[in-house]
């Protein structure tokens, strides 16, 4: 742009030195028509000028760059006022026919009004005709109502006194009815009772000679009858006393018990239940207190590596009951066992550990002996302990 506009003045520049030339206006006829001084001179001059304008030409195309973005800006507000304008055009168009709508409905109703004025005015005539005619049947129909409400106290007054009137006959009626009927009744039932008195008196006269016989009979049995059941509650309170045995008891806490070199009776130091004190703790012999069934059971464990560990369950010193078990390896080795045994009154039941054999036991109780009585089996027995 700025060479442009360099070239068409320095253009200007020589057209305008050559028209001088031309019409011989302040050019001496003796000279030359333009020195290289001269020129020189006018191209300094025109370089100056030229400066000037293309510093005014920036000058005036930032303006344009700026009135540019104004212009674009100012463009995109109309654009979109031009949609608003379109829209409010549409609702303005939508409006307008409502508008007019409403404002045919409106001229209808203005003359429906009309109308209706015509017929309220006929109207007003015909009501004020007919409220004159009702205060005239309002006045005839207050005697009526007047009249009519003192009939209706009557007939209701009448009406309850028809109802007691019917309530007291049908009463009436039904007594009378059910009077008949127990006459009647009562008559049939004094014949039988004077036939059943007459037969009551035969038998009355018996039985009072029977009462004095059984009397006599009951004055003998009342005293027997007083003797066993003062045998049956003691019967019962010792055979109660004497029939609640059971054990339950663990060998010891001090870990390994035997070998021996003989049997020996194992004594269960641990007691936690004996009751009837059956089991002695000194011995670790169970007696039984009385004859009956009774059932035993037992644990016992081995932890010994390469020895064998087991118990015998012997009755008066006989062997009925032998558990043996071999720890090869020394873990803990278990065997349990249980027998119902039929007992006289004082048998001996025990537990015994063979000869060679060991045991283990602490504080978390792996042998165990227990036993309890089923029942008795001769509880009159009982009464001679």
């Amino acid at each position: 742009m700025r060479g442009a506009v360099a070239l068409l003045v320095f253009l200007f520049c020589l057209f305008g030195a050559w028209a001088k030339g031309e019409s011989g206006e302040g050019i001496d006829q003796n000279t030359p028509f333009l020195t290289l001084d001269h020129l020189w001179d006018e191209i300094k001059i025109l370089k100056t000028t030229l400066d000037t304008t293309i510093r005014r030409v920036d000058r005036v195309e930032k303006n344009n760059e700026a009135l540019k973005d104004r212009l674009s800006s100012r463009e995109r507000q109309v654009a979109e006022l031009e949609k608003e304008n379109a829209g409010q055009s549409v609702e303005l168009s939508a409006l307008e026919t409502r508008a007019t709508a409403n404002e045919n409905q409106v001229e209808e109703l203005k003359k429906e009004n009309a109308d209706q004025a015509a017929e309220l005015s006929a109207l007003g005539a015909r009501v004020t005709g007919s409220e004159t005619q009702v205060e005239k049947l309002k006045k005839e129909n207050a005697a009526l109502e007047t009249r009519v409400t003192t009939n209706e106290r009557q007939v209701v007054e009448l009406k309850e006194e028809n109802a007691a009137q019917a309530a007291k006959v049908l009463v009436l009626e039904t007594r009378v009815t059910d009077s008949k009927s127990q006459v009647e009744e009562v008559k049939k039932e004094n014949a039988a009772q004077a036939a059943e008195l007459s037969s009551l008196g035969t038998r009355v006269t018996a039985s009072e000679t029977q009462v004095v016989e059984l009397k006599k009979a009951n004055a003998g049995l009342d005293n027997r009858v007083t003797i066993s059941e003062s045998k049956l509650e003691e019967l019962k309170r010792i055979i109660a006393d004497r029939t609640n045995v059971a054990f339950s008891v663990g060998l010891t806490n001090s870990g390994f018990v035997g070998p021996f070199n003989s049997g020996k009776t194992l004594v269960y130091k641990k007691v936690f239940t004996n009751i009837d004190n059956a089991y002695d703790t000194t011995s670790g012999i169970f007696r039984a207190p009385v004859k009956g069934v009774y059932y035993f059971r037992f644990t016992a464990m081995g932890r010994k590596s390469n020895q064998k560990f087991g118990v015998y369950l012997t009755k008066n010193g006989h062997l009925l009951l032998h558990n043996v078990q071999d720890n090869f390896n020394g873990s803990y080795q278990y065997i349990s066992g249980a027998l119902i045994l039929q007992l006289e009154k004082g048998d001996r039941v025990y537990m015994e550990l063979p000869r060679g054999y060991g045991l283990f036991d602490d504080s978390s109780n792996h042998n165990i002996f227990s036993g309890f009585l089923l029942f008795p089996t001769n509880p009159a027995m009982v009464l001679h302990h």
